[in-house]
């Protein structure tokens, strides 16, 4: 068992890698993912290979599959033949579906949906999830059925549960919608769930899961890189703009919920490094308690010296068929006895070479307690 890819175009199934199989392989295969990007599957086989002349632009979809559970859904976006008659198949996870569709200027408040045919009413919300449930809507409204995306049900997500008023000033897309206005603005990730019938987009908060793996040194650790996170702050001074029922923008700070500072500061972290401060801009915070918490939470991760972390190391799941492949979105644990290194991070990215698992990539963001004094010596 491991990694399998097939092409459904149609009616029909067509192989592309089968494990243990001479007539269907390739002759590279690497799976790419970044925290907050849709995803790409990239492979190139020779004119020998059984599914050679079936792939097409836009049509059917990718599986690629571990041990018969599903990993990734992709739709192919270029096909390529070079003079050696090598082709190559690039593909994008359906994320990409919201590309497809045209976003045109809107406002997005208590009494304006963001879209035609869809009124306002007494009991209209304006959270985050209200938000991008009108984007998919609209975005559901001009593409076939089987371009179609839904959010998932997640009554925990405090992001979801926020409110948010803002507007669109240029045509644009669905995917750019959301990530602009949500993921790079309020935090979080999205995801396909697999499981699910349809196409269902899920939201994350914050990792979802610990890895049952780990990255150790003398195992399946090759390299290691460390390098300080840019975004370092100890004090922070929030702003926020939002647009109102009459359609007027508003600026507003923290000062009237924060005893008239229009910052706040982690006294900890400032003690050792120092006050470093940094303007947050939360676009759409509707009122200054909302823009107060969601800037502590993001002065929390800001205020630790935390490290970007490049591994290269081999999958586990090559080596054991009981684990499954790391994902974005997941903590992992990996251990360098010789670097003095132990800890629990994200992963963040990865380039996941499914052909040469030894040529695998993985970014991960690991926690300051445990680098500081590492970086110190070693930087």
């Amino acid at each position: 068992m491991g990694y399998s890819i097939n092409y459904a175009k149609g009616n029909t199934s067509y192989p592309v890698l089968v494990e243990n199989d001479p007539d269907y392989v390739l002759i590279s295969a690497v799976y790419h993912r970044e925290k907050r990007t849709i995803g790409t599957l990239i492979f190139k086989l020779l004119d020998n290979h059984p599914s050679f002349s079936v792939f097409e632009k836009f049509k059917g979809v990718v599986y690629l599959d571990f041990n018969g559970v599903r990993l990734f859904d992709a739709r192919i976006y270029n096909v390529k033949k070079d003079m050696n008659n090598i082709k190559t198949v690039e593909c994008e996870g359906l994320l990409g579906f919201l590309n497809d569709s045209v976003i045109a200027p809107y406002t997005f408040n208590r009494n304006s949906r963001i879209f035609v045919n869809v009124q306002p009413s007494d009991n209209y919300s304006i959270r985050v999830r209200d938000y991008i449930t009108d984007l998919l809507n609209e975005h559901n409204s001009q593409v076939a059925e089987e371009q179609r995306v839904f959010l998932t049900n997640n009554s925990d997500s405090s992001i979801l549960n926020t409110e948010i008023s803002t507007e669109g000033s240029g045509y644009s897309t669905a995917w750019d919608e959301l990530t602009t206005n949500v993921l790079n603005n309020y935090g979080g990730d999205v995801d396909l769930d697999l499981s699910q019938s349809d196409t269902k987009l899920k939201f994350f908060d914050a990792p979802s899961s610990n890895v049952a793996q780990e990255i150790r040194y003398g195992i399946n650790l090759k390299s290691i890189e460390l390098s300080y996170n840019d975004d370092f702050a100890t004090a922070v001074y929030p702003v926020s703009e939002y647009v109102d029922d009459n359609k007027i923008t508003h600026k507003i700070n923290i000062g009237s919920v924060n005893g008239g500072n229009y910052f706040i500061i982690n006294q900890t972290a400032a003690a050792s490094y120092g006050r470093i401060n940094k303007v947050v801009n939360i676009k759409g915070a509707t009122n200054p308690t909302d823009l107060y918490n969601l800037a502590l939470a993001q002065l929390n991760e800001m205020s630790r010296m935390r490290v970007k972390t490049t591994l290269s190391a081999i999958d586990m799941s090559e080596l054991d068929a009981s684990y499954m492949p790391i994902k974005t979105g997941q903590l992992i644990w990996a251990v360098s006895e010789p670097n003095d290194i132990s800890f629990t991070a994200e992963v963040t990215a990865f380039d996941a070479d499914i052909i040469d698992p030894g040529k695998s990539m993985y970014t991960i963001n690991g926690k300051a307690s445990v680098f500081t004094q590492l970086l110190k010596s070693k930087l």
